[in-house]
């Protein structure tokens, strides 16, 4: 099977506004720094795939999972 794509970076930047988190934020969602969060929006650096759909899920108001996280959306 062909592997992912990284999401390109206003993909990245739409779902982060979308949050309506600061790049910091972001960033500790899914373990990394806001320097490499904002290397992703920049596409200086491709975001892994898993973490973009890692983000998305933890970011989703209406997942499960979002709502066990500490203070889930």
């Amino acid at each position: 099977p062909p592997r992912p794509s990284p999401p390109p970076p206003d993909a990245i930047r739409a779902a982060r506004r979308s949050a309506r988190l600061t790049q910091t934020q972001a960033g500790r969602i899914v373990s990394v720094t806001q320097s490499t969060w904002k290397r992703w929006e920049a596409g200086r650096h491709p975001m892994p795939p898993a973490s973009f759909n890692l983000f998305q899920i933890l970011t989703d108001p209406n997942s499960a999972i979002s709502k066990m996280m500490p203070g889930g959306r």
